[in-house]
């Protein structure tokens, strides 16, 4: 316990000196970048008068003369961006490889460029060909003797006439889980909140909630038992549209929840993140706090699907996941 604490101490302490180092560089960007503007926003504000006096051409100087002050604001807004990026990067680097280890096992890992294959996103049939998908901050482990691997996962899409015009629409954006069951299925089935209203199980109220597609007749009779059902409702506290896909040994459970996983809801799900939110005024300890919420929602999901004796033995004889998972 006493070496816990202190592996604890030094990853605060890290990550502490990491965000006061960011906050200093961002603090230092405005100044410098400020300085710089100072002339060249003087000259252009001593201009306006003349601009005006000397008609069309004078109005197009002005115009010219404000370029460089818009270099100077996108230039600086780069670096604080990147300086902000840097160190949500180390953030999650230094405190939740231990972390994970907590919830998943003294095997657990966390990868921050690594994420579930984007090949099993379009597979699970959830989404249209076409759409550009991305997974990052990949955790794996066990977990009530399941194999558990998860990431963020984002799928978007262009909408506009052409490429300059073209704006990116998140479709997807939050949690993707992949748990390897003890008993493969013959065949597939996805269920989908929000799509209900088929009387496939018998029970009215999924039925009403969830759509249910399987590939072959039997399969849902076989998978959705009442326990499976009970399961299901009682993880519905993670938030977000759920999505169900069964495939061979693997059960995968999507969230979209709106935000980035372990980002605590900066960008995605249609919305960007801006600049004074990218790091906010917060120590190691907000963030481990944050990142905890976002691990025990996960296992707290798995420990319900556990219960589902009909997919889950203990122990479990599944395979081990394919040595591609985060490839």
């Amino acid at each position: 316990m006493d070496d816990m604490n202190k592996t604890t101490a030094e990853s605060d302490a890290a990550v502490d000196a990491v965000l006061k180092n960011t906050r200093r560089g961002r603090l230092a960007n405005k100044i410098v970048w400020g300085c710089i503007a100072a002339p060249f926003a003087l000259f252009w504000l001593a201009m306006i008068p003349f601009a005006f006096l000397s008609g069309s051409g004078g109005l197009f100087t002005l115009v010219i003369s404000a370029i460089p002050l818009v270099i100077i604001f996108f230039s600086a807004r780069a670096i604080d961006r990147a300086l902000a990026k840097r160190s949500k990067h180390e953030t999650t680097n230094t405190l939740l490889p231990d972390m994970a280890k907590e919830f998943f096992g003294p095997s657990a890992t966390f990868e921050r460029k690594k994420g579930i294959p984007v090949a099993h996103l379009k597979e699970s049939g959830f989404f249209p060909g076409g759409w550009k998908f991305k997974t990052t901050d990949m955790v794996t482990g066990v977990r009530k003797g399941i194999q558990v691997a998860f990431s963020d996962a984002k799928v978007s899409h262009s909408e506009g006439a052409g490429e300059e015009d073209s704006v990116t629409v998140y479709d997807f954006s939050g949690l993707w889980v992949m748990c390897r069951m003890s008993r493969p299925i013959d065949g597939s089935l996805r269920l989908i909140e929000g799509m209900g209203g088929a009387n496939v199980t018998g029970n009215v109220r999924f039925d009403a909630k969830f759509g249910v597609e399987e590939s072959a007749q039997g399969i849902a009779a076989a998978v959705l038992t009442p326990g499976f059902i009970e399961s299901i409702r009682r993880i519905e506290f993670v938030g977000g549209v759920l999505l169900f896909w069964l495939t061979g040994w693997d059960l995968h459970i999507a969230v979209d929840f709106h935000h980035d996983l372990f980002e605590g809801g900066g960008g995605g799900g249609g919305r960007k993140a801006t600049s004074k939110k990218d790091v906010p005024d917060k120590d190691a300890a907000a963030y481990r706090a944050e990142f905890r919420r976002e691990l025990e929602r996960v296992a707290l999901l798995v420990d319900e699907i556990a219960k589902n004796e009909h997919l889950f033995r203990t122990p479990a004889t599944a395979p081990q996941l394919p040595p591609d998972i985060g490839g």
